[in-house]
């Protein structure tokens, strides 16, 4: 099953979008350049677009958002018509997911993908829970101020960390790659 909706964007649209988000970026308001550019008139802004195909879908469609992702295949431009389609939500290992497509008659130019962040949760979780405990069992008992706010600013550093330490080692995997470790060191 597929919602499937209309999406036409105006010149006031972008004008508005740009006034409001502060980008003025003569790409998206400047006929005169746009035209030197590949694209040959000004395009949409990417978070304009994003929003827009969002708001033309059925609101409980992403009442559980917590990620959401873009791909841009293409510009999207002021006056065009553009189909937003939306797949029923299918169960992964990280929770639910649904794409959210934005296409004109022959390609599509942005796809959406957003993903119920129940793995993010987890791993938030047991990093708040490991300062806890630490600061359990260390002499003061209690955390530092800066604890909280560290631990919360960092963790896209341990995920990215995280990320690459599991992509080294599928690549290992893949390559057949034999893992040698010692489990316990005798004395020789």
């Amino acid at each position: 099953m597929s919602d499937s909706m209309r999406l036409i964007l105006r010149d006031a649209d972008v004008e508005e979008f740009a006034r409001t988000s502060g980008d003025v970026n003569p790409l998206h308001t400047d006929a005169e350049f746009s035209r030197r550019t590949p694209y040959g008139r000004p395009i949409a802004h990417g978070a304009l677009v994003v929003i827009a195909a969002l708001r033309v879908l059925p609101a409980d469609r992403f009442s559980g958002l917590t990620v959401l992702g873009a791909r841009f295949a293409g510009p999207v431009v002021t006056g065009a018509t553009y189909e937003v389609a939306c797949s029923a939500p299918r169960r992964v290992p990280s929770g639910s997911r649904s794409t959210v497509t934005v296409s004109d008659a022959t390609k599509p130019v942005l796809v959406i993908v957003p993903l119920w962040a129940l793995n993010i949760a987890y791993t938030m979780w047991m990093y708040w829970e490991g300062l806890r405990l630490n600061a359990g069992v260390s002499a003061r008992g209690s955390r530092r101020w800066w604890e909280p706010p560290a631990t919360i600013m960092l963790s896209p550093v341990f995920a990215l960390l995280e990320s690459v330490s599991g992509l080294l080692g599928f690549l290992k995997f893949a390559r057949r790659t034999e893992n040698k470790f010692v489990v316990i060191a005798k004395p020789t």
